[in-house]
């Protein structure tokens, strides 16, 4: 997978099967689901305090990249969402082999 990521901050999720809501935990995200009308997720890779991170195809650049999923419950708090921000404008700052570069911020509802 190349080095791109994106993160998206989701006020709630559809569990893809009925019109029940769903957290992000516990692989609320399917493959094959799309986000913000432009990333495919392909699989789960991990999570942290925050959210999740899945592999994804960006459909608009056919390309794979890193997706960052803050849970609901935390997109709702402007603190969280504003922690969220601040991240993704230190990590633009940093270039390393090892370090996946943040591209952009998206809100996904549903």
């Amino acid at each position: 997978m190349d080095s791109g990521a994106a993160t998206v901050t989701l006020d709630e999720l559809a569990d893809g099967t009925s019109s029940s809501r769903a957290g992000v935990r516990s692989g609320a995200l399917a493959p094959g689901e799309v986000l913000c009308e432009r990333f495919r997720i392909v699989r789960f890779l991990g999570e942290g305090g925050m959210g999740q991170v899945f592999e994804a195809w960006d459909l608009e650049l056919h390309a794979p990249l890193a997706l960052k999923v803050i849970r609901p419950e935390l997109s709702r708090r402007a603190s969280a969402v504003n922690r969220f921000k601040r991240e993704v404008h230190l990590a633009r700052r940093v270039t390393h082999p090892h370090v996946c570069r943040i591209f952009d911020l998206f809100r996904h509802h549903v």
